[in-house]
C-alpha cells in the first residue's frame, strides 16, 4: 500500500491504476509540449459524434498502454472508444477522457 504520514493508506491496486494514469498524463503532456503529435483531425468520429483529433487518439492509445501494463485494471473505456477493452489485469475498471477540450 502507498503510504504518506497522516494519510489513509491507498491499496496497491488503487496506487498502481493512479500511478499508471500519472505516467500516461507525463507521456501525454510531454509529447504536447514538444509539438510530436498532430492536432489535425483524423477523419474518425466518436460515439458522441465528435470529430476526433490525431492527438485524441495518441492520447487515448497511451492511456489504455499504461492502464493495460499495471496490471489492476480488469476493463477500461473511454470516450474515444466504442467499447470497453479488456486490460488483462484484476481489480479495477477505469473509463476516461484521455484528452477534454481538443
Amino acid at each position: 500500500a502507498i503510504r504518506q504520514a497522516g494519510v489513509a493508506q491507498v491499496p496497491d491496486g488503487l496506487g498502481k491504476v493512479l500511478t499508471s494514469i500519472g505516467n500516461a498524463v507525463e507521456v501525454i503532456s510531454e509529447m504536447l509540449r514538444k509539438g510530436t503529435v498532430s492536432p489535425e483531425v483524423s477523419g474518425k468520429k466518436n460515439d458522441f459524434g465528435d470529430q476526433q483529433l490525431q492527438v485524441d487518439l495518441m492520447a487515448d492509445d497511451e492511456c489504455f498502454k499504461q492502464l493495460k501494463e499495471c496490471g489492476a485494471v480488469c476493463t477500461a473505456s473511454s470516450e474515444e472508444t466504442n467499447l470497453e477493452v479488456h486490460c488483462e489485469g484484476r481489480g479495477y475498471a477505469v473509463a476516461f477522457d484521455p484528452l477534454d477540450g481538443s
